[in-house]
């Protein structure tokens, strides 16, 4: 990631027979929780387990709705209105 939050990521399609793509992050909050750090990590597989939690960095409450924004096998992640304190850290999944 560059200074500007603009992320990078090195593709080589030669190097393989078959390419498939999907870049993003599997959540997202709507733009009034801009500031929020989201983690999603799959941290298990059969069955596929899943991490999913959410930082509030800033001094003011934060108010916002989560959605899954990338489809990924065993990942079943409902939209969730959250309210986050300043600071908070709360585990989603």
């Amino acid at each position: 990631m560059d200074l500007a939050g603009n992320a990078y990521v090195p593709l080589y399609p030669d190097l393989a027979e078959l390419t498939h793509v999907v870049a993003g992050h599997p959540v997202v909050a709507g733009p009034e929780g801009k500031d929020l750090f989201i983690q999603v990590t799959k941290v298990g597989q059969n069955p596929d387990r899943w991490h999913v939690s959410v930082n509030n960095p800033t001094d003011q409450p934060i108010t916002t709705t989560l959605k899954k924004a990338i489809a990924l096998p065993g990942f079943d992640f409902p939209d969730k209105h959250i309210t986050l304190k300043p600071g908070e850290y709360t585990v989603l999944m």
